[in-house]
Order: C-alpha cells, then sequence, then structure tokens
C-alpha cells in the first residue's frame, strides 16, 4: 500500500514538475512547505502555474507581472532559471525588501493571481528551509531520474489495467446471453410457483368452504 500510494503521488508530481519548468523534488519541498504553512497542494499548484503564465507573459514584456517585477528588481528569465520553490523564495524576499507592507497583497496578486497570492504569502524563506531539511532528513526527495523510472512503472501498470478491463468486457460479452437466459428462467420459475401457490390456495379455500357446509 506504501509503495503504491508512494508511486502515485511522486507521479503526478513529476508530471506537475514538467509542466512548471521545475525539478520533482521542488514541487517537493513546495508540499512540504505547504504542509508547514497549512497551504494545500492545490491552492499552491494554482498559484504557481498562474506565476508560471505571468513570468512568460513578463519575458516578453506584457503582463500583469512586468511591473511587478521592475518593482523586485527581478527578472522574468532569472526566476525562470532557478528551481520552482527558489522562485517562491526570491519573490518573497524582494516582497519583503522592496515592497512597503500596504502594497505587498497587490504585488502578490500581480504574480500569483488573486487567491494564489494568499497561499503563497505563508510560504516564506523559513518555512521553505524547514521543508528542505525535512525533504533531506526522511529521504523523501527523488530525482528526475528516478521520478521517471516511477512515471514508467505507473504507465505500465495502467495498460495491465487496461488489459484486465478489457479481458473482462470479453467475457461480459460472452457470458451475457447465458446469463440472460438463466435470469428469465429464474424469474419465470417464481412466477410459476407463486401462480401455484395462489391455485392450492383458492382449491384449498374452496375445498374448506365445501366440507364446512
Amino acid at each position: 500500500v506504501a509503495v503504491t500510494r508512494s508511486m502515485s503521488v511522486v507521479d503526478a508530481q513529476s508530471k506537475l514538475a514538467e509542466s512548471l519548468g521545475t525539478s520533482t523534488e521542488s514541487i517537493q519541498i513546495l508540499a512540504r512547505a505547504g504542509d508547514l504553512a497549512g497551504v494545500s497542494m492545490s491552492g499552491i499548484e494554482q498559484a504557481t502555474k498562474d506565476l508560471t503564465r505571468r513570468l512568460s507573459q513578463a519575458a516578453a514584456g506584457a503582463g500583469p507581472a512586468a511591473d511587478a517585477l521592475k518593482r523586485l528588481h527581478l527578472s522574468a528569465v532569472e526566476l525562470s532559471a532557478v528551481p520552482l520553490d527558489e522562485r517562491v523564495r526570491m519573490i518573497n524576499d524582494a516582497i519583503e525588501e522592496f515592497i512597503p507592507s500596504a502594497s505587498r497583497a497587490a504585488v502578490m496578486g500581480q504574480l500569483f493571481g488573486e487567491e494564489g497570492s494568499l497561499a503563497m504569502a505563508r510560504i516564506n524563506g523559513q518555512t521553505l528551509d524547514d521543508a528542505i531539511d525535512d525533504i533531506n532528513r526522511f529521504g523523501i526527495g527523488v530525482s528526475d531520474r528516478d521520478a521517471n523510472k516511477i512515471e514508467a512503472a505507473n504507465d505500465s501498470l495502467s495498460r495491465v489495467g487496461q488489459i484486465m478491463t478489457g479481458i473482462g468486457n470479453r467475457l461480459a460479452v460472452q457470458f451475457a446471453p447465458a446469463l440472460e437466459s438463466a435470469a428469465l428462467a429464474f424469474s419465470n420459475l417464481f412466477a410459476v410457483q407463486e401462480v401455484a401457490e395462489r391455485t392450492q390456495g383458492a382449491f384449498g379455500t374452496a375445498i374448506d368452504n365445501t366440507t364446512l357446509a
């Protein structure tokens, strides 16, 4: 059960890492940081997807993140070159250094989206350090190479599942007529028995009445 669960989780993390242009271990660090900060993985996923899309826009000089990055003295190219957990760290550190408290929520919203900004504001440098420490101490981190092995194994297992589904479908087609006939015969048997019981009951009542008369 533990192996199956781990394979499923790592497979999902690896696919998410690929879509966000980062490493599997970086996603694991953010997931652990979310646990420590009370932020759901779904919230982290949405926020980082928004960040990735907005950094791409900012690299072309467009989108809401372009102005925010200027204020933070960061560049989209610079951020995109580091793992995702480091991107989050660099952004949060720069916000704390360059942006007044009253304006921080707005800048976070420009980078992570309105909903995502609330989640990512709770993942600061200390939380990331604690997450990295846990990842290393408990041996949770998985390299991209090992994650690819797990993905391949999961794909093979899913094919086995498809094969079993196909076998089940074929057997169902073969047995369906026989099962239908058996079900009809069973239903008819009970119908005949019910009629017999009713008839026997009627004759019994008539005989009893005749005898009494």
